[in-house]
């Protein structure tokens, strides 16, 4: 009886062993066919423009302090220009004072109001067996600043160069940028520019503007090509966020859900509206907020 249930045993193990064979190869099957799915995926969004985040606009104004120094130099004969020496010929030195112009940290602006309107179109695009939704999007944001709020973020002998402020606007991709990108400050037009990837490691748009305390509001206009998702960040201390699409199958994500949602087989429409309060993020600052922005403030839809 022992022996019997022994060779049992064997034989279930043999079995289950050569049930195994080609379990494995058939799981094997299907992540190669799942890694390809991501591949195809990933390289069809790619090319329309990938998913999207948007955080901004922000507001950037240099900041310089003058410094003064005590220095020492060798003293120089002002007639002969040489250098003077003791009676055991040691250079002999003398102490000034030198005032230099230093760059510290700039002050970063958040706006007050921020008003964003995203209205998309949506198809797709298939490689294969694969199929990805993808999209066409208009987009509008109206926002505001408070310039005065800088002057609190300085000290001492600081100086802020309103000049030289500089506003830009967070993009995943430049290369999802379609058609005209305009920017009004109170309705004249300013010239943007992309944002060198050396800059916060950011891609995106960016403009020099002059003196924000001389501008009241602005507005920029985008058109823009994507694929999966679409998101923003929560920047302003109010800000609100309409988005509208055909696409008939959305889910919503990030820190924020929708005030209001409705979905139906022509497609949904989504509203936001988030105060400063909200979300840990500084309207002004000195270190660079956008980073944290994109993690832990923003709000958005997949096309699913």
């Amino acid at each position: 009886m022992t022996r019997s249930a022994g060779l049992r045993f064997i034989i279930v193990g043999v079995l289950a062993f050569l049930m195994y064979i080609p379990l494995g190869l058939v799981s094997e099957v299907v992540r190669e066919r799942a890694n390809y799915s991501e591949q195809t995926i990933s390289s069809l969004s790619r090319e329309w423009g990938g998913a999207h985040l948007f955080s901004g606009p922000l507001l950037e104004i240099p900041v310089t302090e003058e410094v003064t120094y005590d220095r020492r130099r060798e003293a120089v004969d002002a007639v002969t220009g040489l250098t003077l020496r003791d009676e055991k010929g040691n250079a002999i030195f003398e102490h000034y004072e030198e005032t230099v112009t230093e760059t510290r940290a700039p002050v970063y602006l958040y706006p007050v109001g921020l008003d964003i309107e995203v209205a998309s179109e949506s198809t797709t695009r298939s490689r294969g067996i694969f199929v990805v939704p993808v999209y066409t999007a208009d987009v509008g944001l109206d926002f505001d600043f408070d310039p005065g709020a800088a002057d609190l973020a300085v000290s001492g002998e600081e100086v802020l160069h309103w000049d030289e402020a500089r506003l830009s606007v967070f993009l995943s991709s430049n290369r999802g940028l379609r058609g005209e990108a305009r920017l009004l400050a109170d309705g004249a037009e300013v010239l943007l520019e992309p944002v060198s990837q050396g800059q916060n490691k950011q891609t995106g748009i960016t403009a020099l503007i002059g003196d924000p305390r001389d501008i009241t509001s602005y507005a920029l206009d985008l058109g823009i090509n994507g694929a999966e998702t679409f998101a923003v960040a929560a920047t302003g201390r109010t800000t609100r966020f309409a988005l509208t699409s055909d696409w008939p199958d959305p889910s919503f994500f990030g820190d924020f859900l929708p005030d209001e949602r409705e979905v139906s087989a022509e497609g949904f429409s989504a509203s936001w509206t988030v105060p400063h309060l909200a979300r840990s993020l500084p309207q002004v600052g000195r270190s660079y907020p956008d980073v944290t922005a994109r993690n832990h403030a923003t709000m958005g839809a997949k096309f699913i």
